[in-house]
């Protein structure tokens, strides 16, 4: 079962395809909700739930790659998928913006994913200093493989001076409202420093 799970983290990694940061990450419960959490480090914060897994670096089995920052994980397991959120980062070499961006990442998420289907893009505002980072929120969904779960997935690509962000949510298409309104919570608290 840890395996089967780890693989799901790392199927929501991947599709984030970027690399890491040395940051250090600092959680604490300044300014947010009883039961919260604030995580941040030098380039992003969010709010999460304070009883979720946090799975930094040192947590990932080999199977996460390098790129992966953090992961979020519901601490009620399923046997068929646990709900998650990923923030992954990516050094650019050049200027490309966030649209741009994102198109890369769909047609990643197309080729990666067995019955992918594009269910709804908008547009969206990441908060980052007083200036906010105009993106868009694309939700999709397909499996890892033909007998794994289909997963659905909210992500948001983000770029700030030449560091490309990607945070996606993950979940069953049937599951618990509470834990999507979670995760959708998490999406809209993201800003960068």
């Amino acid at each position: 079962m840890k395996k089967f799970l780890a693989s799901m983290l790392a199927a929501s990694f991947l599709l984030t395809g970027c690399f890491g940061s040395d940051d250090s990450a600092v959680v604490s419960s300044g300014e947010v909700l009883p039961g919260q959490i604030l995580y941040e480090n030098s380039s992003f914060s969010i709010v999460a739930p304070e009883s979720w897994d946090i799975l930094e670096r040192d947590d990932f089995t080999s199977n996460i790659p390098d790129q992966a920052l953090v992961g979020f994980r519901n601490n009620i397991k399923s046997e068929v998928f646990t709900a998650n959120l990923a923030i992954t980062q990516k050094l650019l070499d050049s200027d490309i913006s966030s649209t741009d961006f994102t198109k890369s990442m769909i047609n990643k998420a197309e080729t990666s994913l067995v019955g992918f289907t594009k269910l709804s893009e908008k547009s969206y505002k990441i908060p980052s200093g007083e200036n906010p980072i105009e993106t868009s929120l694309t939700t999709f969904e397909g499996k890892k493989g033909p007998s794994e779960p289909i997963v659905r997935f909210q992500q948001i690509n983000v770029i700030k001076n030449r560091v490309a962000f990607t945070i996606t949510a993950a979940y069953v298409p049937n599951e618990d409202e509470n834990i999507v309104k979670t995760l959708e919570e998490m999406l809209n608290s993201f800003s960068l420093n």
